[in-house]
């Protein structure tokens, strides 16, 4: 997990920050999938069975949904956890093609770990630049994952039929996955809001 990522928890995902009730009652929603999900792990990893948490509005709560469950998923059975957003894995992966290490690894290594890792968080798919290297790559990784039926989660700004990856990637990603509608409402700006509101008691006492 990224440095920033690594302590957050399902309990600090807020349900009564977002404004209009279908939203609270979506975050609600989302939430307790979240929370039941790590109780039913074992189960969950016994089907395979990831999640995939998706809204249209970006800093909705997808991302931190994704990162608590992760976080649970250690704390709680010593699973072991990748997050990376996909632009980033991408780009790490072109970046060994240049002969740099990534982790200590080259480019069949880094790419053997993101296939067999125990759960792989696939952040903001459907934001990357789709070209023929990205659907091959994504294909492999993602067909590996379902054959070694290993369990991945993923968020996104949209559903999976309007991913434009090609139909052999969204198939594979339907067949692994339980969807959760996540809200429609921006609240990273208002997390950032009630920060400053403990920032000015620290600096202004």
């Amino acid at each position: 997990m990224p440095e920033q990522l690594k302590d957050l928890k399902l309990r600090d995902y807020k349900t009564d920050i977002y404004e209009s009730g279908s939203n609270k009652t979506l975050s609600s929603q989302a939430k307790k999938i979240a929370v039941n999900y790590v109780k039913a792990f074992e189960q969950m990893q016994e089907k395979s069975t990831g999640l995939y948490f998706y809204s249209n509005t970006k800093g909705s709560g997808k991302s931190r949904l994704a990162v608590g469950i992760g976080n649970a998923l250690i704390d709680t059975y010593g699973t072991r956890v990748k997050f990376t957003t996909t632009t980033k894995l991408l780009d790490e992966i072109k970046h060994t093609y240049g002969g740099y290490d990534i982790e200590g690894m080259n480019t069949s290594q880094y790419l053997e770990a993101i296939k067999t890792v125990q759960v792989l968080i696939l952040d903001d798919i459907g934001t990357e630049r789709i070209t023929g290297w990205v659907n091959e790559t994504f294909y492999e990784i993602i067909n590996q994952r379902m054959l070694s039926k290993l369990v991945t989660i993923y968020t996104s700004n949209c559903e999976i039929d309007e991913l434009k990856h090609d139909d052999r990637i969204k198939s594979r990603i339907k067949g692994m996955v339980f969807p959760v509608k996540c809200p429609e409402e921006d609240i990273r700006t208002k997390l950032r809001q009630s920060d400053n509101v403990e920032i000015e008691k620290l600096l202004l006492r």
